[in-house]
């Protein structure tokens, strides 16, 4: 048997991620690049090379990026973000929940996954620099949650049957390898 190339694996990652995508909230569909300098593969939706666009939903846009490598046969998230925005020119600061999650965070003081909620007071404070801390959150999670808090129209009425499954071999493979996929 031959061994299946680094880039086959996370070719075939990308394909079940838009599967995922495309069965349940989007036609939008993301794309793979590797990095010259590092065995680091780059997901997002690409216009262009290296140029990210966020995925469209209906309302809103979700920005989707992971940085992983391939170790073995598995996927290794070293980073993601997942951005819930109303309009596509969104920049960093317009958004409604970011989620996070980092294999080695840029400071030892921020949990390697939290969230970020964009919410203000009549006072001026806000809490959006704030790390909430979570577990890892998958991508079903995340569909799930703007199917039903923030009304994105699913694609099919069984989208939860969709998610649901997909996310349950998420889980299988966390408890398998803990810092894998």
């Amino acid at each position: 048997m031959r061994k299946q190339s680094s880039f086959r694996i996370v070719k075939d990652y990308v394909d079940d991620l838009n599967t995922i995508l495309c069965r349940t909230v989007t036609q939008s569909h993301l794309g793979v690049h590797q990095s010259q300098e590092t065995s680091v593969y780059f997901i997002g939706r690409f216009l262009g090379f290296y140029k990210l666009s966020p995925l469209e939903l209906r309302p809103g846009y979700l920005s989707f990026y992971q940085n992983v490598r391939v170790r073995g046969k598995y996927i290794v998230v070293i980073d993601c973000a997942y951005r819930y925005t109303k309009s596509q020119e969104g920049d960093d600061c317009d958004y409604l929940f970011r989620y996070e999650y980092s294999l080695n965070p840029p400071r030892k003081e921020i949990p390697h996954s939290h969230l970020h909620i964009k919410a203000c007071w009549d006072n001026g404070c806000s809490i959006e620099k704030i790390h909430f801390p979570t577990s890892r959150i998958s991508i079903e999670q995340v569909l799930a949650h703007l199917i039903i808090e923030h009304n994105v129209k699913p694609l099919r009425d069984d989208w939860f049957k969709v998610l649901a499954k997909s996310h349950n071999a998420f889980v299988q493979k966390l408890q398998d390898k803990p810092l894998f996929y």
